[in-house]
């Protein structure tokens, strides 16, 4: 996805989250890909857990690297066990790793 996309995106919803998906909008049609277009209407659908994580990336992506938002506890408390693990020298065996690239078809 090219980053101009992401960040005309972004920008419509921190202007006005409501007015960036009216139809009759002209900033919506000016603004968005179709493939962009296609991806806010599939992720309407979703739970909401999902469109945030979706909204997440999309900041992410449009601050060029730049932390949009801060991590959750959760998020917090994952990477410290991560980093917990790591240290204590656990990691994923070879299995595991090739297991996880299959399960997403890599």
């Amino acid at each position: 996805m090219e980053p101009y996309w992401v960040f005309a995106l972004a920008q419509l919803l921190v202007r006005s989250p409501i007015r960036a998906f009216r139809r009759n909008d002209p900033m919506y049609h000016r603004s968005m890909t179709k493939l962009l277009e296609q991806a806010v209407e599939t992720a309407r659908s979703l739970a909401p857990e999902k469109q945030d994580e979706i909204a997440r990336l999309v900041l992410l992506a449009a601050a060029d690297d730049q932390a949009a938002t801060g991590l959750t506890a959760e998020e917090e408390a994952s990477f410290a066990e991560s980093r917990a693990q790591a240290a204590r020298g656990e990691f994923a065996t070879d299995e595991q790793v090739s297991a996880l690239w299959s399960k997403y078809g890599l």
